[in-house]
């Protein structure tokens, strides 16, 4: 079975899916802005995720605290103090981007610091402002640091441990031709947390607003459906989202940051060590699926074959599809994304079952019928012993498949033609497979392969074929 692929081409009609991610140049946002679902500007740096930034003015969170186990307290206390050097917040867990401080006295010329849990001397880091937490959530964040005099006497060494407090932070890069997003969202868990249509206006992560990110925190929730709403242009469609870091770009959604991505060399390899894979997806098993099984297994393509087991009839389906993917395609091909899950049950695990037993092997994916799903089906997919999920909008482009939940194909079998060449001269492309982590491609355009001679060959074979023609979602 296939489940993960560089050029995807799918069967079907464009029609709209339902609805259903250094330095800082900017001070932080004004004390005015919602406690619970904050809004702070945020870049990291190319280098390296240290899980820190610096900003250019000095400012704390207003939840920060200082610290309280303090071994000489100086004035109201609660500064921790090493030989005069002090550092706040205390250690603990505080808001996404919290900033971190470090002060001493003035017979001390520099502050040194490390952020990797090593001891830190004249060689580490120089501090000249105050620290953002910006590392991953659910990961730790070390900062250790001395302070010099210009003759050389150090201080004593001060530590603060860190951590993201609980929540989801989700960032969020706008179209071009959007002014300013705003950051509407529902149903929260495990909340009470909400927000008023068109939601909370979204803060941009830095100053020059070059690159159009932007983001949000929900304090304390673990999964919430939300949607951006760019106030004078369409939003977006409705998302469910259970992970605590979430990046939207172009309508591809991703929990590990662009920039960390690009970061990664390791080559992925496609069975038989091929760097890329063309596979087709065909829905509701008609009578033209033979004449493309025909033409595939001629030019050696593979092809994924989303059928509803309510209408297949008397056909053998294990020897008609022999060699190529069966998956779900529902029992009945109704509207999913208005089902409960007893309907949703009727309707995609029992057309799983009931594949599996035509078929004689695990049937692990499926379609969605007219694109359609909601929050309890995708919830469900992992019950239902289901581990991908086709939906219409295509991604025009040779990306690894990233939320196999919702996964987007290259383009609709009426594009293909202009996309071939671009396949093979297009170097693989960064992205994740939901099974091994964090994957990455070549970084040089890779000669006309198979695969790209076989596109061309399929494509003249079907050209003006009506049998291949007619296939929907």
């Amino acid at each position: 079975m296939v489940t993960v692929v560089a050029f995807s081409l799918v069967a079907c009609p464009s029609a709209d899916e339902p609805r259903d991610e250094a330095l800082l140049d900017a001070a932080l946002p004004p004390s005015s802005a919602p406690a619970d679902a904050a809004f702070l500007p945020e870049r990291r740096d190319d280098s390296g995720d240290t899980g820190v930034e610096e900003i250019t003015e000095a400012g704390t969170s207003a939840d920060a605290h200082e610290v309280t186990d303090a071994v000489a307290e100086i004035g109201d206390g609660g500064t921790e103090e090493r030989g005069r050097l002090m550092i706040e917040p205390k250690s603990g867990s505080y808001p996404y981007r919290t900033a971190i401080t470090l002060t001493a006295e003035d017979q001390f010329s520099e502050i040194r610091y490390t952020l990797d849990g090593t001891t830190p001397d004249r060689e580490s880091l120089v501090y000249t402002a105050p620290l953002v937490m910006s590392q991953p959530v659910g990961t730790s964040l070390v900062v250790r640091a001395i302070a010099f005099q210009s003759d050389g006497k150090r201080s004593a060494e001060i530590r603060g441990d860190y951590t993201i407090e609980p929540g989801l932070v989700i960032h969020f890069r706008k179209p071009a031709d959007w002014s300013s997003p705003s950051f509407y969202f529902w149903d929260p868990r495990p909340g009470p947390l909400t927000t008023l249509w068109p939601g909370i206006a979204m803060l941009p992560e830095n100053a020059s607003d070059a690159e159009g990110w932007y983001y949000a925190t929900l304090k304390g929730q673990v999964e919430a459906n939300f949607l951006f709403n760019g106030n004078d242009r369409p939003q977006t469609e409705d998302i469910y989202w259970s992970k605590q870091e979430g990046w939207f770009d172009e309508w591809e959604w991703m929990d590990i940051s662009p920039e960390a991505m690009r970061r990664y060399t390791t080559c992925c390899l496609f069975p038989n060590a091929r760097p890329k894979a063309l596979i087709m997806s065909f829905d509701d098993g008609r009578e033209q699926d033979a004449r493309l099984i025909e033409i595939f297994d001629r030019y050696g393509i593979k092809g994924s074959f989303h059928l509803n087991s309510g209408s297949l009839g008397a056909r053998d389906i294990a020897a008609a599809y022999e060699g190529h993917e069966v998956s779900s395609h529902s029992v009945h091909h109704p509207y999913l994304n208005d089902l409960t899950r007893a309907q949703l049950e009727a309707e995609v695990l029992q057309d799983r079952l009931n594949l599996e037993a035509l078929v004689g092997y695990p049937v692990r994916g499926m379609a969605y019928p007219f694109g359609s799903y909601n929050t309890t089906l995708l919830r469900s997919m992992n019950d239902f012993g289901l581990v991908y999920g086709r939906v219409v909008p295509t991604t025009k482009d040779f990306r690894l498949p990233y939320d196999l939940l919702r996964w987007r194909g290259t383009c609709h079998h009426s594009e293909a033609s202009g996309l071939v060449d671009a396949f093979w001269a297009t170097p693989q492309l960064t992205w994740r497979s939901s099974s091994s982590g964090v994957i990455a491609g070549s970084s040089t355009a890779t000669k006309p392969t198979t695969v790209g001679r076989t596109s061309r060959r399929w494509l003249t074979a079907c050209q003006g074929d009506t049998t291949t023609s007619g296939t929907h979602p």
